[in-house]
């Protein structure tokens, strides 16, 4: 009987002990489930802020040449269909050699960081700005209807750019006036040019912007 009594004794702990591995068996299937899930969460965060570096200029934290293409291929299938044309500026910083000879690429830095951050203030909704490399930047967005004047519309479009790309600003005891830069504005429609026609057509409408302004000088 005391054999008996013992066994019967025994029987608890042998299911307590059973049921301890059985528990510890899935909180440490729940552990590695939850670490497998954080360390997804990780890559996938990686993975974004890659993608988002390779799609930004580190200087100005505007979009860069790869990201305009992207939005420039968005806003060329998306006018197509609606019969708007596409607005598109280039924006070159006239004397930016000058600046950096005579104040340092500091003040170049500087002055590239300062046209950046007051072209994006008088972006309208739908616009979108790219710095493209050097001194050069785009903006782009959405042109007129086909009852709307392009002429009139990027007029207007180049005017409001070129007004946020005049600046100043202290550079050690000397200050640095920035009487803006050469702004050349193309409408186009997208039925009837590719993506880098565009560009070409806005590159020389910048550069008729810019000699006009050495011959007027």
């Amino acid at each position: 009987m005391y054999g008996t009594l013992c066994a019967a004794s025994a029987a608890p702990r042998t299911l307590t002990s059973g049921t301890d591995r059985i528990i510890g068996l899935f909180a440490r299937l729940i552990a590695e489930h939850v670490e497998r899930e954080q360390l997804l969460q990780q890559l996938q965060q990686a993975n974004r802020e890659l993608s988002q570096q390779a799609l930004t200029d580190p200087l100005t934290g505007l979009p860069n040449r790869r990201a305009l293409l992207q939005e420039l291929g968005r806003l060329f299938s998306l006018s197509g269909r609606s019969a708007h044309q596409v607005l598109i500026a280039l924006i070159d910083l006239d004397g930016f050699k000058t600046v950096n000879d005579t104040h340092g690429h500091e003040a170049g830095d500087r002055l590239l960081q300062a046209v950046a951050q007051q072209l994006s203030t008088t972006l309208r909704a739908g616009d979108f700005l790219a710095r493209i490399g050097g001194d050069e930047f785009v903006a782009v967005g959405m042109g007129p209807a086909d009852d709307t004047p392009p002429a009139q519309a990027a007029h207007s479009f180049q005017q409001r750019l070129f007004t946020q790309t005049v600046t100043a600003f202290a550079v050690g005891d000397a200050r640095l006036d920035y009487g803006g830069a050469s702004v050349g504005v193309v409408s186009v429609d997208p039925m009837q040019t590719d993506i880098q026609s565009a560009l070409q057509q806005a590159d020389a409408a910048m550069y008729a912007v810019k000699t006009h302004r050495r011959t007027a000088h």
